[in-house]
């Protein structure tokens, strides 16, 4: 039985666990740690002889490898990351089309566990990150070249929609359940869980305004718009005693399945 892991930066701990683990990683560098460095601790640890390491793009594993072949796939922080809201759609109607036959018949579905940042907030210290990643986000969604963490910073409820209601696809069949969400939660995740600090910084640096001037010249409307984004951080900012005051926003978990 086997569990595949879509993951931009993760820490994994596991009280049970299958036969084998996969953990699939689509970028080589991270930090404070990279990925390498983290490959190689986990590959120390009595879980290495578990695990497999891929380094391909969702798509293209899933097409030699069907999501059959998993009891669970597992998205772990790592949909921001993509470059368009497309591509997620994409990946997820790919994931719940209909099984894959076998001589036994049907092979069973796995279930979808996703974590992901909510958009949403609980505590006045949450507020600086929300605006930071949709200050972000839109100025990575006109820069072709992103490398940046945040590029698509889709909600809970689009999450849910493309699952549960996935476009049209040819490996469709009304005859088959649909996934459902089987259960949701919103966390507070704890202080010192510093993405919220990271990404109010990278907004507020002085490089953040060149990349706004480069991406949008000549488009002044643009340009005042990114502005009063970054402005309204600035200032939310302030209300909070500077940048340590701040906190990640909410985490959002879903539970999938048929």
């Amino acid at each position: 039985m086997e569990t595949l892991f879509f993951s931009e930066w993760f820490l994994i701990v596991l009280r049970s666990f299958p036969s084998n683990l996969r953990l699939e990683l689509t970028r080589p560098t991270g930090s404070p740690t990279t990925v390498a460095q983290s490959q190689s601790h986990l590959l120390t640890t009595p879980l290495g002889q578990r695990i497999t390491f891929i380094r391909a793009t969702p798509l293209a594993h899933l097409r030699s490898q069907p999501p059959s072949t998993y009891t669970h796939i597992v998205f772990l922080h790592c949909l921001w990351y993509f470059d368009s809201s497309g591509d997620i759609s994409a990946l997820l109607s790919a994931l719940v089309a209909s099984p894959e036959q076998s001589e036994q018949g049907l092979r069973p579905r796995p279930k979808i566990l996703i974590a992901e940042w909510a958009l949403q907030v609980r505590l006045p210290e949450q507020v600086p990150h929300v605006l930071a990643a949709l200050t972000r986000n839109m100025l990575e969604s006109h820069n072709p070249d992103s490398e940046a963490n945040i590029r698509t910073a889709v909600s809970p409820d689009f999450i849910k929609s493309a699952i549960e209601q996935p476009s049209s696809s040819p490996l469709a069949s009304p005859l088959q359940p649909r996934y459902t969400l089987l259960h949701e939660e919103t966390i507070t995740p704890e202080p010192d869980l510093l993405d919220g600090q990271w990404e109010v910084s990278s907004v507020l640096h002085e490089e953040f305004e060149r990349e706004v001037e480069r991406i949008f010249e000549g488009d002044e409307r643009a340009v005042a718009a990114m502005r009063a984004g970054r402005d309204a951080l600035s200032c939310a900012v302030k209300g909070l005693g500077g940048q340590e005051g701040c906190r990640g926003m909410e985490v959002w978990s879903g539970e999938f399945g048929v």
